[in-house]
């Protein structure tokens, strides 16, 4: 899929699953996450994968 058909078709999620994504899956929204440009590039980046629910605060999504 070409970058531009991806932007034009993209959107929020506002449901989520309880379902866990691979670790390839989460490696790849990482790095797209570290190479995403920041305003100004200024904005430092705290990008963290939590595969361990047990590990949030009650369970809930940041």
């Amino acid at each position: 899929m070409e970058l531009l058909e991806l932007m034009k078709t993209r959107r929020s999620i506002r449901k989520y699953q309880s379902k866990q994504i691979s670790r390839e899956d989460m490696k790849t929204i990482i790095e797209a996450g570290i190479w995403a440009p920041s305003a100004g590039g200024g904005q430092r980046r705290f990008i963290i994968g939590v595969r361990n629910a047990d590990c949030c605060a009650e369970n809930e999504v940041f």
